[in-house]
């Protein structure tokens, strides 16, 4: 019996060691790849069930915060296409497009701040390496289609 015990705790030390992702996965702040992917997702799965969780809603306040004013009002639209509840089919699917066309609208957004960013990083590349190539990897990521 001790010994399948100590046994176990070894074969579980391990897997946590070895198999499990850092905290740093678990706990990575909110960026524009994130926050875009919640968005695509959710405007995607909105026929099939519940969009409306506590990740989208801190995605669409991360975009609110970090989009210029101009472009606020989209995440404000995909915000106020959530509130009422979609019974049938018709009505589901035309969320659907509506959310697709503004998450469309809210990439679109979000490269324009990406590239002015990349822009500004660029004059001392040396130095901003490593925020030059995180954003450039959020741009390939914000810059995927969403879905049909």
């Amino acid at each position: 019996m001790d010994l399948a015990r100590l046994f176990g705790l070894f074969a579980a030390e391990l897997a946590v060691d070895h198999w499990l992702p850092d905290p740093w996965y678990y706990i990575c702040p909110m960026d524009f790849a994130w926050a875009v992917d919640i968005i695509r997702r959710a405007a995607v799965e909105c026929k099939e069930r519940e969009i409306r969780r506590p990740k989208l809603y801190e995605s669409l306040d991360f975009l609110e915060q970090q989009l210029d004013e101009k472009s606020i009002w989209l995440v404000r639209r995909y915000r106020r296409e959530l509130r009422w509840d979609r019974r049938d089919n018709r009505q589901k699917e035309e969320l659907r497009e509506i959310l697709r066309a503004t998450t469309r609208g809210i990439q679109f957004a979000c490269v324009k701040v990406i590239v002015r960013r990349l822009n500004e990083l660029a004059i001392h590349f040396r130095e901003n390496m490593p925020s030059i190539d995180n954003l450039r990897l959020q741009l390939a990521m914000v810059r995927r289609p969403v879905p049909r």
